[in-house]
């Protein structure tokens, strides 16, 4: 063998060690990222819900400086109006544009520049007044500079005036002004950074159309730290959210640990290879020491590992193999592995030997592929894998090594991060959802003194209708119900979870009395127009529900189960009362 081929077995010898062992630390550390992007993705859905509500419960402080409006406008009757409303330290202020041009603003003091401002011009955040004005919804703007100073974001509400013939005549707008970032205070974004999570919220500006920051954690990621991104809609505004990764790879100690390992083993394997002798004899012992190598990585892969000739039998695995299916030895596995592990189909219907050839044969045509599978252990248990095939050369002829990933804890996270939320049966949102949401709501609330409504669902004399139909017929039951109360949620933040057994929580913020009773009556007749059969029911021939109804201005001192309490007192006296009916009782009362 000459210098130049030696030197070439050897460079050979040394990239095929380094890989491997670089494919291994790869495949550890998607693992590990792979969590913590689930983990991400759920914080991102947490704080788009919470954002929206901090600024949602500000913005609509609008609506009542609308309505003197509607009722022959007076500056001193919106002073006296404004000055109730302006209750949080986050709301700049409040001002009133007829016809799009600022008249009056509340509190004055300090926001004198802003009279006059006509909302039409070409100033920055007018783009959103228009938009207001032409779509007769509350628009967001910003975050901008004030006239009067400073970064705001601003809700710009349109009013319009009932004429006859049916037509609205443009009346002006109504606007709050929001301190920048104070307004976004409620959404804690601060736990993001107690978590190790660097962060970003922006927007593209619509008077420029540059890209915007909204707010991050102070310390953006670097230009090639990975991270997770997604874009929310609150009203017209279109958010992007972006949480960076805490780690790269290189920020792993394991990592480097890994390299260090994978070039210690590719060196020997490189001076191993450059001492073997020139002649026939001594590239026969080549071959066989270069077996030796391949085995040596199969046995001390940490991945299930195998070696597949063309015929796509197995001719050699690893320890990790042995033991990932529970077989007593190498042989065992050779042996049984094909027929006991490799069921007949796929989870999607298709053959599991259909699926084997379709890949191997671009393993060797290809040089490598990865793919998802369905295997199972030799008991018939499940077993989702990863298997990564790759083409060599193992003693003179192609081979194909097959790398096999376990799931089944990937899958469960996976599964977990889905339904944690969600009742199983019905599909609602489940307790944990109600009681993590009800305590934010209710902070969220308590900042405007807001009102909510709570109401506590039960399916009359539902016990009788297991006894009577039997427990499968009741659960379908309990999926029918809890789909007609869900499809009366039309409004965003009202939602119906599954409470306990035949019992359902139904939150309605921002409801005052009156609307809770109507919503209320709404309930009962949506089941009801169900006629699902009841003959033991001892109100009605079909399943109906009672309901407890209560409604409270919120402040920060109340409990999610003061709210609960007094619905369920509500529920009680409907139940007393014949059922098949709602109770209403306000939260004051009932706490007397």
């Amino acid at each position: 063998m000459n210098g130049k081929k030696l030197f070439k077995s050897t460079i050979i010898s040394f990239l095929i060690s380094f890989l491997f062992c670089a494919f291994v630390g790869f495949t550890i550390f998607e693992s590990k990222m792979h969590a913590e992007k689930l983990v991400m993705e759920n914080l991102i859905t947490e704080k788009t819900r919470r954002v929206s509500e901090t600024l949602l419960g500000l913005l609509y402080k609008t609506q009542a400086v609308s309505v003197l409006a509607l009722r022959n406008y007076e500056p001193e009757e919106f002073k006296r109006v404004a000055a109730m409303i302006v209750d949080d330290p986050a709301i700049s202020n409040i001002l009133v544009a007829p016809d799009g041009v600022v008249t009056d603003v509340y509190p004055l003091e300090g926001n004198e520049a802003v009279i006059g401002l006509d909302f039409f011009s070409d100033e920055a955040g007018n783009r959103e007044a228009v938009l207001a004005k032409e779509t007769g919804q509350l628009v967001i703007g910003g975050p901008f500079s004030a006239v009067q100073g400073g970064q705001v974001i601003v809700g710009r509400l349109p009013v319009f005036i009932s004429e006859p013939g049916g037509n609205g005549r443009f009346w002006g707008l109504v606007s709050v002004t929001l301190k920048y970032p104070q307004a976004l205070d409620g959404a804690r974004l601060d736990e993001l950074d107690s978590q190790g999570f660097n962060y970003e919220i922006w927007r593209i500006n619509p008077d420029d159309g540059q890209k915007q920051i909204v707010v991050n954690s102070g310390v953006a990621g670097g230009k090639n730290t990975r991270y997770i991104e997604k874009q929310y809609v609150i009203k017209n505004a279109e958010w992007n959210y972006r949480v960076y990764f805490k780690h790269s790879w290189y920020e792993y100690q394991e990592a480097w640990l890994l390299l260090l390992g994978a070039l210690c083993i590719s060196v020997l394997i490189a001076v191993t290879t450059q001492k073997k002798s020139r002649t026939m004899f001594e590239q026969a012992v080549m071959l066989a020491e270069a077996e030796d190598r391949v085995r040596l990585m199969l046995d001390t892969s940490p991945l299930c590992c195998q070696i597949i000739a063309e015929n796509f039998n197995t001719i050699d695995c690893n320890e990790a193999a042995v033991k990932l299916y529970g077989y007593a030895n190498k042989q065992e596995y050779i042996q049984k592995w094909a027929k006991e592990c490799m069921p007949e189909y796929q989870p999607n219907g298709q053959l599991t030997r259909d699926l084997v050839w379709e890949y191997g044969l671009k393993a060797i045509k290809d040089g490598s592929n990865t793919f998802e599978s369905m295997h199972q252990m030799p008991d018939g248990t499940p077993l989702p894998v990863e298997v990564t095939l790759v083409r060599v050369n193992y003693m003179g002829n192609d081979v194909v090594i097959s790398y096999t990933r376990d799931l089944r804890d990937i899958k469960k996270l996976e599964v977990k991060a889905e339904k944690i939320y969600y009742d199983a049966l019905t599909g609602i949102y489940n307790r944990r959802y109600f009681d993590e949401n009800l305590e934010q709501i209710i902070k969220s609330l308590s900042r405007p003194a807001g009102t909510l409504s709570l109401m506590m669902v039960d399916i009359d004399f539902f016990k009788k209708y297991n006894d009577t139909y039997g427990h499968s017929a009741g659960d379908n039951c309990l999926i029918n119900t809890a789909t007609a109360l869900s499809g009366m949620m039309a409004r965003e933040g009202d939602f119906v979870a599954r409470y306990g057994g035949e019992e359902f929580v139904v939150v309605l913020p921002h409801t005052d009395e009156n609307g809770a009773r109507l919503f209320a009556e709404k309930l009962l007749e949506s089941v009801r127009k169900l006629g699902i059969p009841h003959e033991t029911s001892e109100v009605a021939h079909f399943v109906t529900i009672s309901i407890g109804a209560t409604t409270g201005s919120v402040r920060h001192t109340q409990k999610a189960v003061d709210y609960i309490k007094s619905a369920d007192k509500a529920l009680y006296l409907s139940k007393q009362n014949g059922r098949n009916r709602y109770t209403y009782i306000s939260f004051d009362d009932a706490k007397m």
